[in-house]
């Protein structure tokens, strides 16, 4: 931000969420009153002007549905494909993640407001296929399934992908649900084999709640591709080979091509910045960290993140060589 402002090339920066703050500044722009508003920086007379910070909009229901009529979208390859947000922030506490500094703090859109953007954009653009943008669409499963009765209820031919994390509420019931109202594609983040370092990771589950809902997915007919991250700072060898063994067990249940596997950074904004000393890291500000007792290296996650694939296509999991030599 501060890199943003002395680059003195910009005029206006709007801080956070923007609907309400850029619909603002616009009807200053058009009355030639561009002045201080809350949620913006304004350049005037070659100095910046801030507002105060704008509040977090409390109501997602009040936002407008999205107007798609000045895109050509028949010039796009996945004209019938449309993005969708349920959400903003998560509720987890993830140690490794900026979500949560990022949106605040976590709120829902209703069932309903989500089935009238999808039933209003299948009707007027032949949406048929809807991918979710949500970190994880499961932070509020009563909505959730009011979304699902309003689809089958009234015949809303479409499908749609979301990305879940592995919490126990996610039952049969509800997963079953989901599929029958064109819930087709789950991304899962499993993230690691080794239970230790789930918890490590700030995460509320473990290895045996991932393999139920993955039985469950397979039983309602959900294609479930999911996520890992190689290289926290804890890993061991030992939770690595976990992670390994853990792959070849859920094997039946998984896509993984294409892949979702990262490798861990450490991002400013998370909580894992805030105590990173805690973990003995040298040199944490760049890609090339290391920690004291090296045994967690630029080298060693770029060794696991080939192991990875090379493991995953010993087990049909794979085709593509680009991953594994990438």
């Amino acid at each position: 931000f501060t890199q943003i402002v002395n680059n003195g090339n910009v005029d206006v920066i709007v801080e956070g969420e923007g609907e309400q703050t850029l619909l603002e500044l616009a009807k200053n722009w058009k009355n030639n009153k561009l002045e201080k508003c809350n949620g913006a920086v304004i350049l005037k007379n070659n100095i910046y002007i801030t507002g105060e910070k704008r509040e977090l909009i409390s109501d997602l229901d009040i936002l407008p549905l999205p107007n798609y009529s000045d895109f050509k979208l028949d010039k796009y390859a996945l004209k019938n494909n449309f993005s969708i947000m349920m959400t903003r922030g998560c509720p987890m506490k993830c140690i490794y993640c900026s979500e949560g500094e990022y949106w605040k703090k976590s709120r829902t859109r209703s069932g309903k407001n989500v089935f009238e953007e999808m039933h209003y954009i299948a009707k007027n653009y032949n949406g048929t296929y809807f991918h979710f943008g949500d970190c994880m669409i499961n932070t509020n499963l009563k909505e959730i399934e009011v979304l699902c009765d309003l689809l089958i209820k009234n015949q809303t031919n479409v499908l749609w992908k979301v990305k879940v994390y592995p919490n126990k509420n996610l039952n049969y019931n509800i997963m079953k649900k989901m599929r029958d109202a064109g819930c087709v594609t789950w991304e899962l983040g499993v993230e690691t084999g080794s239970d230790r370092l789930i918890k490590d990771m700030g995460r509320n589950y473990n290895t045996s709640i991932v393999k139920k809902i993955l039985e469950i997915g397979k039983e309602v007919g959900i294609s479930i591709n999911t996520f890992w991250m190689l290289g926290f700072p804890t890993e061991t060898d030992e939770d690595f080979k976990k992670t390994l063994n853990f792959l070849e067990e859920i094997k039946n249940y998984i896509k993984i091509d294409p892949p979702c596997v990262s490798i861990f950074q450490i991002l400013r904004d998370t909580p894992f910045y805030q105590k990173v000393n805690d973990f003995e890291i040298i040199d944490y500000n760049s890609k090339e960290w290391y920690t004291k007792k090296q045994n967690n290296s630029a080298k060693i996650r770029s060794e696991r993140y080939k192991k990875f694939f090379e493991h995953a296509k010993k087990l049909n999991l794979l085709n593509n060589e680009v991953y594994i030599n990438g």
